[in-house]
């Protein structure tokens, strides 16, 4: 009887033992395929990552090529336009220097009364007020007359409009003051309106391409603290606008 007990307790220890050892087989195999699962999806999603930052780079890189298109054909477009400008730039410098020496052989006081200048717009006459008008007078004097015709022969086919800008120094208008009772900036545009009639009715510019603005004192072209810099204020500039 004994060793029948014997027999079956051990038997059941074999069996427990066997199913114990059998028990962490299985979850060692589960461990090391859950492992190796994990192994091989850590590998896609790095894969995956490594795919979509490729497609990330690609988008850039055709967007930056497309940019860099569009910067060439507009550095293209530019580079013309800046060739268009530079040929037009010199052709008008040459313009403006051939009129320069027509303008030379002009009556005038002195060197320096009558100056050709390029403004934004396009070449500037600019001529000091003694060669026009007595002082403090807005009479074209009769030598002032027959320049401006001169003058008017020149520039009647080298712009689309004229403007004729009247200036002044800062003296007060004294003398006339009852005919030009609102000061310098009076004086200076009816000045620009006896040398726009000139122009007009004797040098044969269209009625409709000329204006004319008073500027007064406020345009000055040196600081009005002496008399020549005083004498280079009192001016009309013929601006002949070209665009």
């Amino acid at each position: 009887m004994r060793r029948s007990t014997i027999g079956r307790a051990a038997l059941a220890g074999l069996v427990l033992a066997g199913v114990g050892t059998a028990g962490c087989v299985s979850r060692t195999q589960y461990d090391a395929q859950r492992n190796v699962a994990q192994h091989w999806k850590r590998i896609a999603e790095g894969m995956q990552s490594h795919q979509d930052g490729l497609d990330s780079e690609n988008r850039a890189l055709r967007a930056r090529l497309a940019a860099l298109e569009i910067e060439t054909t507009g550095d293209r477009s530019i580079a013309q336009e800046a060739a268009t400008l530079g040929d037009e730039y010199r052709q008008r410098l040459r313009e403006l220097e051939e009129l320069r020496g027509r303008f030379a052989t002009l009556p005038s006081a002195e060197p320096g009364d009558i100056e050709i200048l390029r403004g934004p717009e396009g070449p500037v006459v600019r001529i000091q007020d003694r060669v026009l008008f007595a002082s403090g007078s807005d009479e074209v004097t009769a030598g002032g007359v027959e320049l401006l015709k001169k003058v008017a022969v020149e520039i009647a086919s080298k712009a689309k409009a004229v403007r004729v800008e009247g200036h002044t120094d800062t003296d007060p208008v004294r003398v006339t003051r009852d005919r030009f009772p609102y000061g310098n900036r009076q004086l200076s545009a009816m000045r620009a309106i006896r040398v726009a009639d000139v122009l007009i009715r004797q040098g044969g510019i269209a009625d409709d391409k000329v204006s004319v603005v008073g500027y007064g004192e406020h345009r000055a072209i040196a600081p009005n603290d002496s008399p020549e810099n005083k004498r280079r204020n009192r001016r009309v500039e013929i601006v002949l606008i070209e665009g």
